[in-house]
């Protein structure tokens, strides 16, 4: 049974080098949402810019999030174009060189400003788009926000915090209800990552023996 365990382990590892290696020279397609591919060039330069941003090393499991992350990304995107939302790029240029400053990061590289440059544009375009689709529905209750503001006494700059942060609180609540209706009828399927998940519960089985 131990040569049994080393040898499913090296066929693991084997497998994880080849297929996942962020430094690959082969682009593989991970996962497919509708008719968009992801592939493992997408995931090496989200787990590096992340790498970066977050000074932190990125494990096996996490790469399984960050590839979750590209899919709701994907699918964030179909839907905005399906709905033809835009915002000019000379807007979210300006949004995103001020993020890039706020890291405080010496020659950041080219990829990395791209990076957060498709995040800003891909989150504002969002916005704007449940901004439009459900205006109806983020309106706040002014006499609740009223009631606050009298029995805490709060000032001027304590009002206008008061009040983005319900609204940020409505748009995340109804953004996220609204993604995972979409998310339901959108055709998702990840590739080579189930092959990994498979040989590993594989090898947690055999370990246990």
């Amino acid at each position: 049974m131990e040569i049994k365990k080393k040898f499913l382990f090296y066929i693991l590892i084997v497998f994880v080098l080849v297929n996942f290696s962020a430094y690959g020279n082969e682009i593989k397609t991970i996962a497919i949402v509708n008719n968009t591919t992801i592939t493992t060039y997408d995931l090496f330069k989200k787990v590096e810019a992340i790498k970066i941003l977050t000074k932190k090393k990125i494990t096996i499991s996490h790469q399984n999030y960050i590839l979750d992350q590209l899919i709701e990304n994907e699918i964030k995107k179909i839907e905005i174009d399906k709905n033809k939302i835009n915002i000019a790029n000379n807007i979210i240029k300006k949004i995103s060189d001020e993020k890039i400053l706020s890291y405080k990061l010496e020659n950041p590289p080219n990829f990395l400003k791209q990076y957060i440059f498709y995040e800003t544009k891909l989150e504002n375009e969002w916005n704007k788009l449940i901004n439009i689709k459900f205006s109806n529905k983020l309106s706040l209750n002014t006499n609740e926000i009223e009631s606050v503001i009298k029995s805490k006494n709060l000032s001027d700059s304590e009002v206008e915090n008061l009040i983005l942060i319900q609204k940020n609180r409505k748009l995340n609540s109804i953004s996220k209800s609204y993604f995972n209706s979409i998310k339901r009828n959108a055709f998702v399927k990840k590739l080579l990552w189930n092959q990994f998940v498979f040989f590993w519960q594989i090898l947690m089985v055999l370990m246990k023996k």
